[in-house]
């Protein structure tokens, strides 16, 4: 299998195909147990890197973490908080957030929260957009 930038979208696309055909779901569940298994750690999260392609067996990309995948998978992990109820899913849900006030690799802010604003992504370089 191979992970893709913004990964989660698809993820929702299986989950929404799954709906429409009553399918029980299991290729969504396999697809986002895949996602979690190469973004968690025991207590931080590091999304999938913009920077080419995670094939199976290797490591992402060390920069290019972009917050839409650190939010996508929020939401992503709601709903399976939503749908099965397991602590698990609203545990990942905290350090995923977290992720954003510094849990992340760099230990950099990506949300400013008097501004409101967002850096655009885990780079070598932030970039204030």
């Amino acid at each position: 299998m191979v992970i893709l930038f913004d990964f989660e979208n698809l993820i929702q696309l299986i989950d929404s195909v799954s709906l429409v055909l009553n399918d029980n779901k299991r290729a969504t569940c396999e697809s986002f147990y895949f996602l979690i298994a190469n973004m968690f750690f025991v207590s931080s999260i590091k999304p999938i890197s913009n920077n080419g392609w995670l094939l199976k067996g290797n490591k992402s990309g060390l920069f290019g973490e972009q917050p839409i995948n650190a939010a996508y998978t929020i939401m992503r992990l709601k709903r399976f908080y939503d749908v099965f109820g397991d602590e698990v899913y609203r545990s990942k849900m905290e350090i995923s957030f977290s992720w954003f006030s510094g849990n992340n690799h760099l230990h950099k802010i990506i949300y400013n929260t008097i501004t409101g604003s967002c850096y655009n992504g885990l780079e070598e370089s932030l970039t204030l957009i």
